[in-house]
């Protein structure tokens, strides 16, 4: 809620749910994301709300959501970027062996880029 209980502007309400759910949040996360009333063309506003899913411990609707947004944008970096960390952030051998599967083929495209290398080597 923006100041003097009018509703927050939707970049402002954007922002604010990006840092609900770094800090924990998730689920108060959501309801912002949610509650977007003109979002932004493209993919991120979905892209957002599949982490926040993952944070808020909903992996099956997250990885739900990413399958769509790869099958959507199969060559976005930042999907599979994404999708890669959380994956991670699972912790298990298979979730591993799997963000290794969804990062390589940029790493096909773009062996050189650091970030990616340190994403494909967790």
């Amino acid at each position: 809620v923006h100041a003097r209980g009018a509703a927050a502007p939707d970049p402002l309400r954007y922002g604010y749910a990006l840092a609900l759910a770094r800090t924990g949040r998730a689920e108060d996360a959501l309801r912002e994301l949610a509650a977007l009333k003109a979002p932004p063309a493209g993919f991120w506003v979905e892209l957002a709300r599949a982490a926040t899913l993952h944070l808020a411990g909903r992996q099956t609707e997250s990885e739900a959501l990413y399958a769509q947004l790869s099958a959507a944008y199969p060559k976005s970096r930042p999907i599979r970027l994404s999708h890669a960390d959380a994956l991670i952030r699972s912790g298990g051998a298979a979730q591993g062996r799997r963000a290794q599967e969804v990062l390589r083929p940029l790493m096909i495209a773009g062996s050189s880029d650091i970030s990616l290398q340190r994403s494909f080597a967790r």
